[in-house]
């Protein structure tokens, strides 16, 4: 599911959930109490709708499901998605590192620089259908363009995109 269908989903959970809760106090507050003269015992309830029960129970019961729809729809859409460490080295032809070069990981707009030696680490969401990402780097104001792009290497939880400018690495 992408993230639109995900929030739609809560959205729809989260509604019902809040027309469960406030039908099922509407209920409470217009129900009708039969108590029994020699025993002062509730003996039947009689709910909005011609419902009648012989005591407040399921009201109450509809009201906490509903409210445990809503809070375990709001923990599952807001909780951290897994994340996925991702670091590496670019360095330049002469092989030494240089700062502000630019790393880019897709899918996505996750984005980093480079320190004076060259290295980079950054945090992504996983995906939900796998991991499967390509890293972007490039010389800023350079002319041509100098760029590359490549799948990174994942193992566990933590991927690498290294790359030399004009050598093998």
């Amino acid at each position: 599911m992408s993230v639109s269908e995900h929030f739609l989903v809560f959205v729809l959970v989260w509604a019902a959930g809040l027309l469960g809760i406030l039908l099922s106090v509407y209920a409470l507050l217009k129900q009708k109490a039969y108590v029994d003269v020699a025993t002062k015992q509730i003996v039947e309830m009689e709910f909005p709708g011609w419902f009648k029960f012989k005591s407040n129970v399921p009201a109450l019961g509809i009201t906490v499901v509903c409210a445990g729809l809503i809070g375990g729809t709001t923990y599952y859409y807001l909780k951290e998605p897994p994340r996925l460490s991702v670091s590496g080295q670019i360095l330049m032809e002469d092989g030494r590192g240089a700062e502000g070069i630019p790393v880019g990981i897709v899918p996505g707009t996750y984005m980093t620089w480079t320190t004076s030696d060259g290295k980079y680490s950054l945090s992504i969401p996983r995906t939900v259908g796998g991991d499967s990402y390509s890293g972007l780097t490039f010389i800023p104001r350079s002319n041509p363009a100098r760029y590359h792009i490549s799948g990174i290497n994942i193992k566990s939880d933590h991927g690498t995109f290294d790359y030399a400018f004009g050598g093998s690495r």
